[in-house]
């Protein structure tokens, strides 16, 4: 490899942090006594050191070579898809350099920003290297299916997808995004969350129909239309919107003043969940 005999081709499986107190770990690693707890939950790796925006060393997926590649013309089977479907994935990789080399192609899902559980901002679904001579051109296919938009729901004790656009990502690392494409996946399993005393306001207007139903509390509650007329400066406007859209159903209670009552919250309640069936 020194001399240049062999193209390197290897990519790193780990993000390489640039201290060790920047591990999401660190702070509960040796833990207390003989208890030692995991609190890093999906935020693994690179999906935490992405979600947190954070400079590393290295990027998961990092690789170097002798060589040069080009990612183009990257199409999907489908641009909606039901989550029993399978989409399948074709991108074009052409070797731009002097040396024949072998390429990474990673595919990454990301999840729809919007959705109601926290995910990482990208997650790798597939791989694939691929050996080039100079100046040769390879097309390379991914197949995905349920699993590659899911997230196991604890609620519900199963994989879940939830409905909305998830983005296809082609890349060299987790921090070299190279080509990307959306696609709308919808939930067919019938299965729902809830709608509890704890569900916010964000979440239930999510449901159709949802917004007729709790408008008169939202009234009662002195925070409809709020920052609306410009009177609040930007910053303030935009902490009111994001106040309404994290609050409980259970503010209701004590927000209005007792101008809203525990029946009538039971009551939306009934009539939220409906929606649901």
């Amino acid at each position: 490899m020194l001399y240049g005999d062999v193209n390197p081709s290897g990519r790193l499986p780990e993000t390489l942090p640039l201290k060790l107190e920047d591990n999401p770990s660190y702070i509960f690693y040796s833990g207390e006594g003989d208890k030692v707890e995991y609190r890093e939950g999906v935020f693994v790796g690179y999906r935490y050191y992405d979600k947190k925006k954070m400079e590393v060393l290295f990027p998961f997926g990092h690789g170097l070579s002798y060589t040069s590649f080009l990612f183009s013309n990257l199409k999907l089977s489908k641009k909606r898809l039901d989550d029993i479907e399978e989409l399948q994935v074709t991108v074009e990789v052409k070797n731009t350099g002097q040396c024949a080399g072998k390429e990474v192609v990673q595919l990454y899902v990301a999840a729809p920003e919007d959705g109601d559980v926290i995910r990482p901002v990208r997650e790798l679904k597939g791989f694939e290297k691929v050996e080039l001579a100079p100046g040769e051109r390879k097309t390379v296919s991914f197949r995905l299916g349920r699993r590659a938009f899911a997230y196991y729901d604890t609620e519900i004790s199963d994989f879940r997808v939830p409905t909305g656009d998830y983005r296809i990502e082609i890349g060299r690392s987790s921090r070299d995004i190279c080509l990307s494409e959306d696609v709308t996946v919808r939930d067919t399993s019938g299965k729902r969350l809830p709608i509890t005393m704890d569900s916010t306001l964000g979440d239930i207007l999510k449901l159709s129909g949802a917004k007729e139903i709790v408008e008169e509390i939202v009234k009662r509650m002195g925070i409809a239309d709020s920052g609306n007329d410009g009177s609040l400066g930007e910053s303030t406007a935009d902490m009111a919107e994001a106040m309404q859209r994290y609050m409980p159903l259970r503010s209701a209670l004590s927000f209005s003043g007792g101008q809203v009552t525990l029946e009538q919250v039971e009551e939306i309640l009934e009539r939220l969940n409906k929606l649901q069936k």
